[in-house]
Formats: structure tokens, sequence, C-alpha cells
């Protein structure tokens, strides 16, 4: 009798004589399903990140959750003023950004045109949509030289 080790979508027959894989079945299986086979071992990736939404309505909720953010990861700005210097240090991935949203009435400050950043992207990969920046010497800066593709902003104009 031949015994296999099914993938979903291939299935591999076992060597008859010895009733296990052999490695180069071992290598075939682990590269269809993302593993990694080393000396006769199979190592699986871990489990991914689970994205988050995260809903903040305090500044400090905010710089919290910045400083938490993962791959995938949304936050939820509540309709309100958050004031402080900010920095979206986190880094998202090409396949899954990190998202800062938030409607109009959602605002950052840094309370004062004299100095600082509302908001300082360091990390890379960010989606930025629908709050605004108010009264702030820089509104947001990015720390890359340029905007990349995986980059993108919807936010409104402020009315001076």
């Amino acid at each position: 009798m031949l015994h296999s080790f099914t993938h979903p979508s291939r299935s591999f027959p076992l060597s008859p004589d010895t009733r296990r894989l052999s490695p180069r079945r071992i290598a075939a299986a682990a590269l269809l399903t993302g593993a990694v086979a080393v000396a006769g071992v199979v190592l699986t990736p871990g489990p991914a990140h689970a994205a988050t939404v995260t809903n903040v309505s305090t500044s400090a909720q905010l710089k919290t959750a910045l400083g938490n953010a993962k791959p995938g990861d949304t936050i939820h700005l509540t309709d309100g003023t958050y004031t402080g210097k900010f920095e979206a240090s986190s880094v998202g991935t090409g396949a899954a950004p990190i998202t800062l949203t938030g409607s109009r009435a959602a605002v950052l400050t840094t309370g004062s045109t004299g100095s600082g950043y509302a908001l300082h992207v360091t990390g890379g990969h960010w989606n930025l949509t629908g709050f605004r920046v108010d009264k702030a010497a820089k509104g947001i800066v990015t720390a890359l030289s340029e905007i990349p593709q995986s980059c993108s902003s919807k936010l409104p104009r402020s009315r001076g």
C-alpha cells in the first residue's frame, strides 16, 4: 500500500520501501507550502499577525497606537483634536500597509505654528486618509527622500 502526503493542490507519494517522504519530496512540499526544508527538518512560517482596528480618542492613545502598529493594522481617529508631535515609526508592507484614518473632524495639531511636525512618518508603507492637520510648523513630514508608490495620502486641505 502506498501512503501519501497531501497538499491542497498536490499529492506526494511516500517511498514504498521506507514509508516516509524522500528528501526530494520534502523539499518540493516545502516550496509549495511556504515552508523551509533544512537537513530533513521542515520549518513552517509562524502565524501571521491578525490585522487590528484600533479606535483612539486621546493624544496618549494615538501615540501608543502609532508605536504598536503592525502591518495591516488600521488606526481610526475619532472626531476631536489630537495635540502633540506624533511619530509613525512602525513599518507596514506593500501587501499590508498601516492605515491612519479619520474624518475631517479629526484634527492633528502641535498647538503652535512656531515649531514641530504634527505627524512625522519615519516608517514605510502607510496610508493616511481623511483627517486634517492644523496649527503646526510642519503638518505631515516623511523621513523618506521621496514618497514611494506604496504610500498614499487622501487628506482634505485645511482652510487657513
